[in-house]
């Protein structure tokens, strides 16, 4: 008894002070997800310690008192409420033929799949063993675990993820999954494919392996975005690799004229805009994605989000080596904004073009460029 009360003493302790997940959200999150998908920010093991007070405390600045004062009772009042189910998931629940996929530990998934053990049962997230080593890497326990029948296409519980899903990084354990008939079609909650994630990642094998598998190359998330998309994106800093992936992914017919949810189009994406779609922005500022997109036959003067044409973007972001791209290709270097400003973009754009637009952000090689081109306010 007294093992018991020390140890759910240290839990509530370690629930009030460590940081975390937060609390009644995380029952409801993939604690394997990455973390744009939640607010964890953890390192490779999972945590089921519902906390959040050291974040609290950390944010408590004169703006941020009143969420704190509001927050900090709640985290934790919520984290006590939900010590009993803390302690039954971490120290009763805990499926040992899970735990031992994800650590890699082979010698312990042979003796218990050698017993009773149902290999596809689920945890509270809805992993199955197969996907604990998946997201863990786990080569030769995913090889096992398939050798002995592991169902190849469930999907967990919150993000509707495969073992697919979470192999992208690792390309060896996408063909032993691809080998075993994993679905590379499959989507998860957010509508993203394998090759959407994989792309994402900027992992140039992955994408491979799931192009010469089938995977349809034109599948849109919910943001309004397809593996070329993510990879134009650019938002990692790699552009030899995403353009190496962008290259791979128009050969098999992607989709030049797709636009997300904000309209923002893949030149967009190209020249830079935020992540969730905003105002362009310096992410990305890549000319040698221009190059390949006008090469392909993309029209140079699609407009975008904020209704600005590609030479517009090219402006804002000072990018004077695609813009002369895309004048090479007839980008009309006069084209004047006639829509009423989007609330998303933050600033009035009717009557800009790309020359005032240059202007009123000091870009005065790109003013040059523009009027030496023949363009005029």
């Amino acid at each position: 008894m007294k093992t018991i009360l020390m140890k759910m003493t240290i839990l509530l302790l370690a629930s009030m002070l460590l940081t975390g997940c937060g609390t009644v959200l995380s029952r409801t999150s993939d604690p394997y997800a990455p973390p744009e998908w939640c607010s964890c920010k953890g390192g490779q093991k999972p945590s089921r310690i519902y906390s959040g007070v050291i974040t609290d405390a950390k944010s408590f600045t004169p703006e941020g008192s009143v969420v704190v004062i509001a927050d900090f009772p709640f985290s934790l009042t919520a984290d006590t409420l939900y010590l009993p189910l803390t302690i039954y998931e971490q120290f009763i629940a805990e499926n040992d033929l899970q735990a031992a996929a994800q650590k890699g530990d082979i010698s312990t998934v042979s003796k218990r799949l050698a017993g009773s053990v149902n290999i596809n049962a689920q945890d509270a997230y809805g992993h199955t063993a197969l996907m604990s080593a998946a997201w863990a890497g786990q080569t030769e326990v995913i090889r096992l675990l398939l050798e002995k029948g592991a169902s190849v296409n469930e999907q967990n519980r919150y993000f509707g993820t495969t073992a697919l899903m979470y192999s992208v990084d690792k390309p060896d354990n996408v063909q032993l999954l691809l080998n075993s008939g994993a679905d590379a079609n499959m989507k998860n909650s957010h509508d993203r494919t394998a090759l959407i994630i994989a792309a994402d990642k900027s992992n140039t094998a992955a994408v491979k392996l799931l192009l010469d598998r089938g995977a349809d190359v034109n599948v849109i998330d919910e943001d309004g975005r397809t593996a070329l998309s993510v990879a134009l994106l650019n938002k990692r800093g790699r552009p030899q690799k995403d353009i190496a992936i962008a290259q791979m992914l128009l050969d098999k017919g992607g989709d030049m004229n797709v636009t997300d949810s904000h309209g923002f189009t893949l030149i967009d994406y190209s020249l830079g805009v935020y992540e969730r779609g905003s105002r362009p922005g310096h992410i990305g500022n890549n000319a040698a994605a221009v190059s390949l997109l006008l090469d392909k036959g993309a029209n140079p003067n699609k407009t975008g989000g904020c209704y600005l044409s590609p030479l517009m973007v090219a402006a804002e972001v000072d990018n004077q080596a695609a813009a002369k791209l895309l004048l090479e290709k007839g980008a009309d270097k006069n084209f004047r904004v006639q829509e009423s400003n989007i609330w998303w973009c933050g600033f009035s754009l009717k009557g800009k073009t790309a020359l005032t637009i240059a202007a009123d952000n000091g870009n005065a090689g790109m003013v040059k460029l523009l009027k030496d081109a023949g363009a005029v306010e």
